[in-house]
């Protein structure tokens, strides 16, 4: 239920409780809220919280008022929808839905990861081979899912520009909301961006995008070839350690000289889907004819694929079929426990790290006084549980240093652990949602610098592709600081 304010004023913080924090992104922090006795119905909701200097510092006022256009227009029971607005001197608050269930990508997380760090827990050196994810029923309906909503937007000439796993949140009972119109763009609005804009994420995006041409509804079939690979398999099609050997695996797949491999363990009818929408001509996609720009109009070629035989599309269009995911249910903090908007929220808005809802199953840890179990000859348990993380780890390779450290991107700061190897690499990793996010460039012949800034700060200096790029990081543990420090500059010298 929308939250209105008395005729005489409108909303404002002081008329919300603050509550956890649900996620970050690049500009912008979700925070649950509650509304006050007397507003509206009361109820929960999300609240996107912007940081205006920020956003105009980064150029991205015409993607942040484009988000709340869109949300504001668009109504349909697939797409987040947008209650109210409002703003202060220093933030935007961009008030909708709230998605009990987390994201589309908790659920894949969970069927990839669950059952190897089982058998990591239980101190086993030999992992399975890579096993499917998510079962055919998951994929094919939350696929089916994306494009019911796809197909409501792009009827209305939006184009969606950054599909993935991460925009795609579930609500309590399991169905979805298409979310994050940041990037998106509006072919109706002919004074506005130009369709050849590069945006998007690096996993997703389609190669003509990477190419410079004008982007169509196709970029975004583009991506739910990419997100249906990531459902039954368990990660996005193209990876590299850097974006630009990212974009170089989407261009060449593309143009056929690297296809992409497919497990003997992944279902015919997903892999045919898969590379009917993973092409190069934005035209030959699967769907690219199907004439969506009318309104009503269906992508009836994707809904009539083998995928979807049998599939009840009726009964997903009318709400009657049931998901058959229900994520776990979310801790709430206590009513006590919430923030009064009326306070002064900024250190409340800045401090901490994300809290993301989860549905990842807790793995019971070892009592703090027993002996790590070892997992092989080389790696006690805890290493073997961040092992899993290193892409394609080299037998001889090993782990040096594991800690815990945070890791700061424009005004936000987010939890990370950080492992580095012999090799030398350095990785860090979501710990909460057990995801590795990225790797510190760092070769012999390009070594990495360390700074001391604090007793907790330093920052890691490393050459990149666009020149020298320092990575802030704080640690989080009693001494870390000096101890990575003198890890990192031990490696750099031998």
């Amino acid at each position: 239920m929308t939250p209105k304010p008395a005729p005489s004023r409108r909303l404002g913080p002081a008329d919300f409780l603050f509550g956890r924090t649900l996620g970050e992104g690049a500009y912008a922090r979700v925070v649950h809220v509650r509304a006050k006795p007397g507003v509206g119905e009361g109820g929960d909701f999300a609240v996107k919280i912007l940081e205006k200097r920020h956003i105009k510092r980064e150029n991205k006022v015409r993607y942040v008022m484009m988000e709340k256009k869109l949300l504001s227009q668009i109504s349909s029971p697939l797409v987040v929808k947008l209650s109210v607005s409002f703003q202060d001197d220093e933030y935007l608050y961009l008030v909708t839905d709230l998605c009990a269930g987390g994201e589309l990508l908790n659920v894949i997380r969970h069927h990839r990861d669950y059952p190897r760090q089982r058998l990591a827990s239980a101190g086993s050196a030999d992992l399975p081979p890579p096993l499917p994810a998510c079962p055919p029923e998951i994929t094919r309906y939350y696929i089916a899912s994306v494009v019911l909503a796809l197909e409501h937007i792009h009827s209305r000439r939006i184009i969606h520009r950054d599909l993935k796993p991460e925009n795609v949140l579930l609500m309590a009972d399991g169905r979805i909301k298409l979310g994050d119109f940041g990037t998106a763009l509006d072919l109706k609005d002919e004074g506005g961006e130009r369709h050849n804009s590069f945006v998007g994420t690096a996993e997703y995006v389609s190669p003509e995008v990477l190419q410079n041409e004008d982007a169509t509804a196709s970029v975004d079939l583009w991506a739910i070839g990419c997100m249906a690979f990531q459902m039954a398999l368990g990660h996005p099609p193209f990876r590299a350690p850097t974006e630009f050997g990212m974009f170089n695996a989407i261009i060449n797949h593309a143009n056929g000289s690297e296809p992409l491999e497919y497990p003997d363990n992944l279902e015919e009818p997903v892999k045919k889907l898969v590379a009917a929408l993973l092409v190069q001509e934005p035209g030959s996609r699967l769907g690219a004819d199907d004439d969506v720009v009318v309104v009503g109009a269906e992508y009836d070629s994707i809904r009539e694929h083998e995928m979807f035989a049998g599939f009840n599309w009726k009964a997903l269009e009318d709400g009657s079929m049931v998901p058959p995911y229900t994520p776990p249910a979310p801790t709430w903090l206590n009513e006590s426990e919430l923030i009064d908007g009326a306070e002064d929220l900024d250190a409340y808005f800045l401090e901490g790290d994300a809290t993301p809802i989860q549905v990842i199953p807790a793995i019971a840890s070892q009592a703090d006084d027993a002996e790590p179990k070892p997992a092989s000859g080389r790696d006690s348990m805890n290493d073997l549980k961040w092992r899993t993380f290193i892409p394609d780890a080299l037998e001889s390779e090993e782990i040096v240093k594991v800690g815990k450290v945070s890791k700061r991107k424009g005004f936000f700061a987010r939890t990370r652990q950080l492992i580095m190897t012999d090799l030398p690499r350095l990785i860090y990793v979501d710990p909460s949602a057990m995801e590795y996010k990225g790797t510190i460039p760092w070769t012999v012949a390009n070594p990495v610098s360390v700074k001391k800034l604090s007793a907790t700060k330093f920052d890691v200096v490393a050459m990149t592709e666009a020149g020298e790029r320092a990575y802030h990081l704080t640690a989080l543990e009693p001494n870390g600081c000096d101890e990575w420090v003198e890890a990192i500059n031990k490696l750099v010298n031998l």
